[in-house]
């Protein structure tokens, strides 16, 4: 009976490993990144008053994704950073302000396309900064910072957007070629991914 057991033991132990677990490695590269990166030395930072972050969304899917931009009602508030100092952790948001000219402009991300934005976040009496929490530095306690991203479902039913077709096109000069577009059209608004986006925390 032994001899049995060792030889089943042994030709287990060869036979090769699951083919699952690479696909679950490949799933888990399907998807929408976000990512912080700082355009200036950022190692003194107590002595500015403003810290520059540069936020990257990154899709890595198979298909289309959309985020509307910056500048507009639609995306301006979509965009928060989570600071941690020590035990304590604490979220800056965007502050209400104006608009003179809104509409819901939006940059749509074919696969491996990349959508950057810049923001200055308040250490020191940042006058530029929109968002309406400041930085705490403390040099006992290393701080670290991430960011987030979450479309509210409302904004995006508010948005006029039917009609819209996606297509990826190249600039020669005095004219524009179209050289990608979905085999199936979808109508642009279906394309707005609503589930909230996190990045790494990266020190300060």
């Amino acid at each position: 009976m032994l001899p049995i057991l060792l030889s089943l033991y042994l030709l287990i132990m060869q036979l090769p490993e699951r083919a699952s677990v690479p696909s679950k490695k490949m799933a888990a590269e399907k998807n929408l990144e976000l990512q912080i990166f700082f355009p200036e030395n950022q190692k003194r930072i107590q002595l500015n008053s403003c810290l520059n972050v540069n936020v990257l969304i990154i899709n890595h899917t198979d298909t289309v994704t959309s985020f509307f931009e910056d500048w507009n009602s639609w995306g301006y508030f979509n965009i928060s950073f989570q600071i941690r100092s020590g035990d304590t952790t604490y979220t800056v948001y965007k502050k209400d302000r104006d608009w003179d000219k809104n509409f819901p402009s939006f940059k749509t991300l074919f696969p491996g396309d990349t959508m950057q934005m810049k923001f200055s976040l308040n250490i020191n009496d940042c006058d530029s900064s929109p968002f309406n929490g400041k930085i705490q530095v403390n040099s006992k306690r290393p701080e670290t910072i991430k960011a987030a991203y979450k479309l509210n479902r409302e904004v995006l039913r508010s948005a006029d957007l039917q009609g819209f077709i996606m297509y990826k096109e190249v600039y020669i000069p005095d004219k524009w070629i179209v050289i990608d577009s979905l085999k199936a059209p979808v109508e642009i608004n279906r394309t707005f991914p609503v589930s909230k986006l996190e990045s790494n925390e990266y020190k300060l």
